[in-house]
């Protein structure tokens, strides 16, 4: 144990590690390739405490504990509202979990065979664990964001504004669940009352504004 406790504080006495994984996530994993810079800020987070985590399971002999579990839970259940593709979230923890073995195996002196082993049962154990309990937790929010499509558009409304999105794919994947069709390349338009208290815009205002402004309106999509 003794080894492990001083790998794992060699592993994360610098941010060096945590910053090896998010460049190797989004090298290896397209939709973590054009995020913007408050969303990677979160992935090196994530990346950061994930690390963190795994070493301390792997330097105790210790599991996942329910804390644990809500954090992934919340995780996966944001990439849902934001449209991530689960499939690239899980991804993204294996790329880690390659990068963390790798880490540690080139520490010197490196692990001796039994603590290899641990390491590899702790990673495939963890994995397993956060993939079932993430795939859970994004499915139920992807079904209540179906079932609220006027907030689930806002939210998707929310991004477009802010340009927060995975990739284009994404977004148009993300679109077509709310029944919603993207042209490609889009354009946003944005239109609200002169006056606060005054009346919405209508659809058909808006539809007349973008043609005013020189678009037939025949590929607009109203959100």
């Amino acid at each position: 144990m003794k080894e492990r406790e001083r790998i794992r504080q060699q592993l994360t006495v610098s941010p060096r590690v945590a910053a090896s994984i998010v460049t190797a996530v989004r090298a290896q994993v397209p939709a973590y390739a054009a995020l913007d810079d408050g969303r990677l800020h979160e992935v090196r987070a994530i990346a950061a405490w994930a690390l963190e985590r795994m070493l301390q399971l792997w330097a105790t002999d210790g599991a996942l504990t329910p804390a644990d579990l809500r954090r992934f839970r919340g995780i996966a259940a944001a990439r849902a509202a934001d449209g991530r593709p689960v499939q690239a979230v899980l991804r993204a923890y294996r790329v880690a979990a390659t990068v963390l073995t790798d880490e540690v195996a080139a520490c010197t002196p490196a692990p001796d065979a039994p603590d290899a082993f641990a390491l590899v049962r702790m990673a495939l154990t963890t994995l397993d664990t956060l993939a079932e309990e993430m795939a859970t937790a994004y499915t139920a929010t992807s079904e209540d964001l179906a079932a609220d499509r006027d907030r689930a558009l806002r939210l998707l409304l929310d991004d477009l504004i802010a340009g927060r999105h995975a990739s284009v794919g994404a977004l148009t994947a993300r679109a077509a669940r709310l029944g919603s069709q993207l042209p490609d390349p889009y354009c946003l338009l944005v239109a609200e009352p002169v006056e606060a208290d005054g009346p919405a815009v209508t659809q058909e205002a808006a539809l007349g504004l973008l043609a005013a402004l020189g678009g037939d309106g025949h590929d607009a999509t109203s959100l």
